[in-house]
């Protein structure tokens, strides 16, 4: 028997943004009412990065997140999105959350308000590297 946690390794396979919204339509499709029925329920851990992707992605991400219940790893580092975006909405939508990468991504000033959310999430591992945090 497999004990191994369902992991979607997507990292380095050439998502961009025209194709983005085609993966998303893999891990949930819309019913006749218009509700999202979502299919990977079982994922444990997500891993997207190294991807071409933007702020628009950030957002549809975070929107599809909570149709993945069992997420407990995030990993979208140098894939382009908007950091803020992305901390801003993960406490609300992905509350398992222990380890999370989001090192190498689009960041601004503005960010820094949102790592406070940050502390609301079960974070054992944290990769924040090369977004420049120490910039003045």
């Amino acid at each position: 028997m497999d004990t191994k946690a369902p992991v979607l390794d997507l990292s380095g396979q050439g998502i961009t943004v025209d194709t983005f919204p085609t993966l998303l339509d893999c891990i949930f499709h819309w019913d006749k009412s218009g509700r999202p029925i979502y299919l990977l329920t079982h994922v444990t851990e997500l891993n997207l990065s190294g991807n071409a992707l933007n702020l628009q992605c950030t957002q549809r991400l975070t929107n599809v997140l909570p149709g993945l219940p069992r997420l407990t790893s995030l990993s979208v580092s140098n894939c382009g999105l908007d950091t803020s975006v992305l901390l801003s909405n993960l406490a609300q939508v992905a509350k398992g959350l222990k380890v999370l990468n989001i090192a190498d991504n689009s960041y601004h000033v503005s960010c820094r308000q949102h790592f406070r959310w940050l502390s609301i999430l079960p974070l054992e591992k944290l990769d924040m590297g090369g977004l420049g945090l120490d910039d003045k």
